[in-house]
């Protein structure tokens, strides 16, 4: 495979495999994984909807899928946005304490 350096917004899928468990990852964490990125395209549907100018406008350039979570290592975080932080912190608050009442 090539390695390459890059920045920018990409959206990644990864799949669940069974117990195999990648990092757990948050908001603002960098990560390296191993994964062919590909520019989002359309689907062939006349008419259909825009998939390519929707992640564009969210400002995804590229998409990747990662089949296994152990190709995924976090390298490191950022400050990324203060209150976009703030939410996902929140987020994860809630999510914890509803786990807590089952």
């Amino acid at each position: 495979g090539r390695f390459s350096e890059s920045s920018g917004r990409i959206q990644i899928t990864i799949a669940a495999r069974g117990d195999q468990i990648g990092p757990m990852l948050s908001y603002g964490d960098i990560i390296r994984f191993q994964a062919q990125i590909r520019t989002p395209q359309d689907f062939q549907n006349p008419g259909g909807f825009k998939y390519k100018r929707y992640l564009l406008s969210k400002g995804i350039i590229a998409t990747a899928f990662i089949s296994d979570p152990r190709w995924i290592t976090k390298i490191g975080i950022t400050q990324g946005h203060r209150p976009r932080l703030f939410i996902e912190d929140m987020r994860a608050r809630v999510a914890a304490s509803l786990e807590a009442i089952d």
